[in-house]
């Protein structure tokens, strides 16, 4: 199945759709895009996060209207390998459920010791910089480069953090979130 969107297409290599009570909806992919295409699904992936909303689609011939859910992806070769979430908009109007919202996170402990980790870097950054300045090894100038971050590369991080992995299939298996994994 392929799912055309304005300026790229994702080929959706299998799928499972889930039905709520609620009549809420998504779809869990494991799909395919190009290299070239990628930097165009996560423009508009964030687009959509942050000003759209929800777009309008046909999925498997069907209309959809929702949003992109989870995305987790491998760079190939030529491709990158996703796992990629539909949420149907129902499912945010009725649900608002963290139990089926496929999260990133696989606990409470995962994200805790993210943070720490986060925190602890900072410190050693913010020790870094002061020193670097104290020995005048860098000039203000170079040091304000070096530790002061654009957003779009604060965006490009914040997706490599919590979505890219080196083996999608491998992940998928250990997470327990394969198709079937998750069919069962």
């Amino acid at each position: 199945m392929i799912i055309k969107f304005e300026d790229f297409s994702i080929k959706v290599k299998n799928y499972i759709k889930d039905n709520l009570d609620s009549g809420g909806m998504f779809y869990t992919t494991d799909s395919e895009i190009s290299v070239n295409e990628f930097p165009l699904l996560i423009s508009y992936y964030e687009k959509i996060r942050k000003e759209l909303g929800y777009f309008n689609q046909e999925i498997n011939g069907e209309e959809f209207i929702g949003r992109f859910g989870q995305l987790i992806y491998e760079k190939c070769d030529s491709i990158y390998k996703l796992r990629l979430v539909f949420v149907n908009k129902t499912y945010d109007d009725n649900e608002q459920s963290s139990s089926n919202s496929r999260s990133v996170y696989s606990g409470d402990v995962d994200y805790s010791n993210i943070i720490k980790k986060v925190v602890k870097q900072n410190i050693i950054l913010e020790k870094l910089q002061k020193a670097l300045e104290q020995k005048d090894i860098f000039s203000k100038e170079e040091l304000n480069d070096i530790f002061q971050i654009d957003d779009d590369l604060k965006i490009k991080g914040y997706r490599s953090l919590f979505s890219e992995v080196e083996d999608l299939e491998k992940h998928l298996y250990n997470t327990d979130s394969t198709l079937d994994q998750l069919k069962s």
